[in-house]
């Protein structure tokens, strides 16, 4: 495993790191608890020491089962976990498939009062005294940034925060936060199939010193393989409805993938681990954050970040992403 320090913080993360959200219970289909906690026992055995959540991932679920999971060695782990979003009216209690328009009911609060009961509340389902990691998850353009960045400084004081971040900010965005108080990390979509952080994000974070942690690495499971235009996914799956697994774009994607599995198979290494090997090897790009439902996908996410990519290999990447 590779480690490397998040910009000028003092947090030193795995390159490849373990992803929270499909065990909140919505998105993502049905996964196994047990497996799952199985699956961050193993991550830590590997290697892997970031691990990545937010207060909104079931609702707190996910948080609460990531303290399971880590139990007496929560010390080997980095938790990131996030805040700034809450539920219109406080309601939470849809149905799977009205989780699919959970975007109707969303409100985006980053002020000083939500962040302060929230970091509270974190920690309590984290079971911890410290947040390794607390990000802003979204912008909240009725709140000055001002006042947000204060009340995170607040909690880095009072020893409740170590670092803090952003998630899903605009450059300017992530400049304004940055001039109030130091950003350690700006987490953001990257991967092999949405390159557009290269045009402008990933250079202003790393002029910045901001670390970066990638998330949809393997493009919510397309760059792992195992779709095939014939794959069917379940109503209470985000994907059943994505227009990015529809269509014309499904399949230009797949044949995408088709391409790349020769690559991997070449490299001696699963599409997956390509996928991720690629997205780490990036400039400007510091940890890959990665899901696994399974402890076999933890050890394997984990092991990309010891693969070294040929010359011939990254040159045939680029050619197949560039259509060449």
């Amino acid at each position: 495993m590779q480690y490397r320090k998040l910009g000028d913080s003092n947090l030193e993360v795995s390159a490849v790191g373990f992803g929270c959200w499909q065990i909140g219970g919505y998105y993502w289909g049905r996964v196994d608890e047990a497996e799952w906690i199985a699956a961050v026992q193993r991550a830590l055995d590997s290697g892997i020491t970031l691990f990545d959540t937010a207060d909104w991932y079931g609702f707190g679920r996910s948080e609460e089962l990531l303290a399971k999971a880590l139990g007496p060695r929560r010390d080997e782990a980095v938790i990131a976990t996030k805040v700034g979003l809450t539920m219109r009216g406080g309601k939470h209690d849809f149905a799977s498939d009205e989780l699919l328009e959970l975007e109707d009911h969303i409100e985006k609060d980053l002020s000083r009062a939500h962040i302060m009961q929230a970091a509270e509340d974190s920690l309590r389902r984290l079971q911890t005294d410290v947040i390794d990691l607390y990000l802003l998850h979204w912008p909240d353009v009725t709140t000055p940034l001002a006042e947000t960045m204060e009340a995170m400084g607040e909690l880095v004081q009072a020893g409740k925060v170590r670092e803090i971040g952003c998630c899903n900010f605009s450059v300017a965005e992530m400049r304004e936060a940055h001039s109030y108080r130091a950003l350690a990390v700006h987490q953001l979509p990257y991967n092999m199939l949405n390159r557009e952080p290269e045009q402008e994000l990933l250079a202003a974070c790393r002029d910045a010193n901001i670390g970066t942690m990638a998330y949809w690495t393997l493009f919510k499971g397309t760059l792992a393989g195992k779709y095939t235009e014939d794959s069917v996914f379940e109503t209470d799956d985000w994907r059943h409805h994505d227009p990015a697994f529809q269509g014309e774009t499904f399949k230009r994607n797949l044949q995408i993938v088709e391409k790349l599995k020769q690559v991997a198979g070449d490299e001696g290494i699963t599409p997956a681990q390509l996928a991720i090997a690629w997205a780490i090897r990036q400039a400007g790009a510091t940890t890959a954050i990665v899901g696994a439902k399974r402890p076999q996908q933890a050890e394997q996410n984990a092991k990309a970040a010891e693969v070294q990519l040929s010359d011939a290999a990254l040159a045939g990447i680029e050619d197949i992403l560039s259509g060449e």
